[in-house]
């Protein structure tokens, strides 16, 4: 029997390697799309997160990833600003699918193949992270997934949380589910202790200041200095995409925002028929863990209310399909740990039903009548 245990092992290994593997091609497949498409490499999007810096402005909304490549040298390295973005976001790719496939084969996670299968697979996950280039969404889930999956300590959670909010104040609607999903882990789903509460609580006063200084204490600056500067730095990618210089996200307003939001929110329900279903996905794995998760209904409640959080973002910002793919993958996180942990127990049936979502991937960004974008794309250029 301990032979047969052993050998299921390795094979277990090997097929969660084999799932690895598979996905980092098919994520560089959809990264690397710009050699079939018309737009060529300015279908990578906005490059302007790699470039700001608060030493040159000042405290600047979403700078803190720039901030640190700019000083740092690191982003000009290599001129050519469209090279420097690939080999940059094909690098976090491997990252966010490495911190994954250590923590499996650290860990005997799930009974077979098939919950292996749902997350390495995933529309939203890994192979959506190879489409949505143009934005922060990967480092916030590259944080997400060290946060569930490594740290211990409260520190580390109240850093996560403000390297974050720094990178985009938007990480606001995925914290919550990341501190629950941390106190589960640490204290168990049975198990009140004061001090972790306390400690619970003052990270999320913590990264909730964070949020309040970069919404309320940034720098104004004129938009011709901001953009000349950036253009300077930018080269051959200036002007190159509407909101090439990132002016719009960095200095918007609240109310601008929610301007858009709530204009984006009468396209959803004008277009239902479109978001249907990547919500239905986000929604049914937001429920197979809760439900699954051992206590009262009070705390399932609750933890399904932290993993459909990022789904509102809507109301500030648009790409639904981002933050839709966000509470996926949040939801992805608190199904690996939590099993881990033994804290939920999620059968292979189930896992059968959320599979074969995987053949949507990637679900899409922006422009609610293109999901499945790569399937479009597919399918235009053979009829």
């Amino acid at each position: 029997m301990l032979g047969v245990s052993s050998r299921s092992l390795v094979k277990d290994k090997f097929l969660v390697i084999f799932f690895f593997v598979t996905a980092m091609l098919a994520a560089s497949i959809f990264l690397h799309r710009w050699t079939v498409t018309d737009l060529g490499v300015e279908s990578f999007g906005r490059l302007w997160q790699y470039y700001v810096s608060y030493f040159d402005f000042g405290f600047l909304r979403r700078g803190f990833l720039g901030t640190f490549l700019t000083e740092s040298g690191l982003s000009s390295l290599i001129s050519d600003p469209y090279v420097f973005a690939y080999i940059f976001y094909q690098l976090k790719i491997f990252l966010l699918g490495a911190l994954v496939l250590v923590f499996f084969l650290r860990n005997n996670v799930f009974d077979s193949w098939h919950g292996y299968a749902v997350v390495f697979f995933s529309p939203a996950f890994i192979l959506q992270s190879g489409y949505l280039t143009g934005t922060q969404d990967l480092q916030l889930l590259i944080l997400s997934a060290i946060c569930v999956l490594y740290l211990n300590s409260w520190l580390g959670l109240v850093i996560v949380g403000v390297f974050g909010i720094l990178m985009h104040e938007l990480f606001m609607f995925v914290f919550p589910a990341l501190a629950l999903v941390f106190y589960l882990r640490k204290v168990g789903s049975a198990n009140v202790e004061v001090s972790n509460m306390y400690k619970g609580v003052l990270a999320t006063v913590c990264v909730a200041s964070s949020l309040l200084i970069v919404i309320f204490f940034g720098v104004d600056v004129e938009r011709n200095v901001y953009e000349d500067l950036m253009a300077d730095r930018m080269g051959q990618a200036a002007y190159d995409h509407g909101l090439w210089s990132g002016y719009f996200e960095v200095f918007s307003s609240v109310d601008q925002n929610v301007n858009i939001g709530f204009n984006a929110l009468k396209g959803i329900v004008d277009s239902w028929v479109y978001v249907l279903l990547p919500v239905i996905y986000a929604i049914a794995l937001a429920i197979i863990v809760a439900v699954h998760l051992d206590g009262k209904v009070w705390k399932k409640i609750v933890l399904f209310s932290v993993l459909v959080f990022p789904i509102f973002v809507i109301f500030v910002a648009s790409d639904f399909y981002r933050w839709v793919g966000m509470s996926a993958n949040v939801s992805l996180l608190a199904l690996v740990v939590l099993h881990n942990e033994n804290l939920i127990k999620v059968s292979r049936r189930v896992l059968w039903i959320i599979l074969p979502f995987s053949l949507l991937a990637p679900l899409g960004a922006a422009g609610l009548e293109r999901p499945f974008p790569a399937h479009q794309m597919v399918l235009e250029r053979l009829f």
